[in-house]
């Protein structure tokens, strides 16, 4: 099949395809072979690209023309400070400041430098001709693009012209395609992924909401304001994040989803698939989450010094409103309903408990498959009638 040389026949398929691939290494697949198909003799090809999210510093895609595809590498958070990154072309474009700067090395000659170790072995490789180019993207500051060859020739001044040419237009593709993503991970870690998605299905007014039956999981921990004010405030936010991370990770293997963390507690939901049926997998997954936090915070409390943090767990089912409240620029995707009250009162007897876990009643029969024992009827600040509190093991001494 013929394809035109014109740069513009390159920027039009790029503009007009990016969006038909799907995943961001399919679209660079297809790049690589287009540049093959308009002449350019392409036999390895990079993109190493910046990211904002917190498990992620940056991504990079790697191709090759024996390869048969492209294969993605995510870098975390640190690798900035590895020398492989320190000594790389890669550093010179994201930290350079010349947006414009082209990195251009003849591996077959001798005057041209290796000064970075990467080129070395290249020429091991059989490879004679490299180039490393700037992709313009807005957001996440400039893309770094690497090409090598292993034509005797090399890269000819037309091939130059048609990569540079192109850049800009791969650059938009690629930055459509990295803001879908982005938003995304930016709404997954600061509303949830269920919230996230419903946001991006354009539930978006205040006041959108539905009905959801679910099982309430709320975590809070103990004596948390005399360890704020006797301990350096990085070391209580240290020791905050430890605990939410190894909850949340209980919370999230379980099936959970955490909604919101509100000063040292969280807040997490479990939907009910079966609806108000006496048999709930939710129940089930929500008790099994509970059971495994505090076996992880024994864990960590044995395992590590400074760890000496405990918490309560409550649990409870009911009908409750999921979706956005707050003023009409600032909102917030949250669950709003007397069951998110009621679980919040009942988590302080879990301190009467051996397991520091406490279930409703409402929950008790929705999960009928544990051994529980009552604490007893108790008032609730907020409601109305007295409520039981049951748990999964005897009663301790500290009443």
């Amino acid at each position: 099949m013929h394809h035109s040389d014109d740069p513009e026949d390159l920027r039009d398929w790029l503009l007009s395809q990016h969006d038909s691939f799907g995943r961001g290494t399919l679209f660079f697949d297809a790049f690589a072979r287009q540049l093959i198909l308009r002449g350019v003799p392409t036999d390895r090809m990079t993109l190493h690209m910046r990211q904002l999210n917190p498990g992620l510093r940056a991504r990079s895609f790697h191709w090759s023309r024996d390869s048969g595809g492209a294969i993605e590498v995510k870098r975390g958070h640190g690798v900035e400070k590895h020398e492989d990154y320190i000594h790389s072309p890669v550093r010179d474009i994201f930290e350079g400041g010349d947006t414009n700067k082209v990195i251009e090395r003849r591996l077959d000659r001798h005057k041209d430098p290796k000064d970075y170790p990467i080129l070395s072995e290249l020429k091991q490789q059989g490879y004679v001709h490299y180039l490393m180019l700037p992709v313009p993207l807005w957001i996440l500051g400039p893309a770094a693009l690497s090409i090598a060859t292993r034509h005797t020739d090399g890269f000819s001044q037309r091939h130059l012209d048609i990569l540079e040419s192109s850049l800009k237009a791969f650059g938009t593709a690629l930055e459509l395609q990295e803001t879908r993503s982005l938003a995304r991970t930016l709404l997954d870690t600061y509303v949830g992924h269920d919230a996230g998605e419903r946001i991006l299905r354009g539930s978006i007014l205040r006041g959108d909401s539905e009905a959801v039956h679910a099982v309430l999981f709320y975590c809070d921990l103990r004596n948390f304001t005399p360890l704020s004010e006797s301990e350096p405030l990085p070391h209580v936010i240290e020791l905050l994040d430890r605990y939410f991370e190894t909850v949340g990770k209980c919370l999230t293997d379980a099936g959970g989803e955490i909604l919101k963390f509100i000063g040292d507690g969280i807040l997490a939901i479990f939907p009910c698939p079966e609806g108000h049926t006496y048999h709930c997998t939710a129940c089930k997954q929500a008790l099994g989450a509970a059971q495994a936090a505090q076996a992880a915070m024994a864990k960590r409390r044995k395992e590590e010094d400074d760890f000496d943090l405990t918490c309560g767990i409550a649990l409870h089912v009911g009908d409750v409103r999921f979706g956005n409240v707050g003023t009409t620029d600032r909102l917030d995707f949250t669950v709003i309903g007397p069951a998110v009250n009621m679980v919040t009162r009942i988590e302080p007897f879990s301190k009467k408990t051996e397991d520091g876990i406490v279930v409703s009643a409402e929950f008790a029969e929705r999960e009928s498959d544990v051994n529980y024992r009552s604490l007893g009827k108790f008032p609730l600040k907020g409601i109305g009638d007295w409520k039981e509190i049951l748990t999964t093991k005897s009663a301790s001494a500290a009443d």
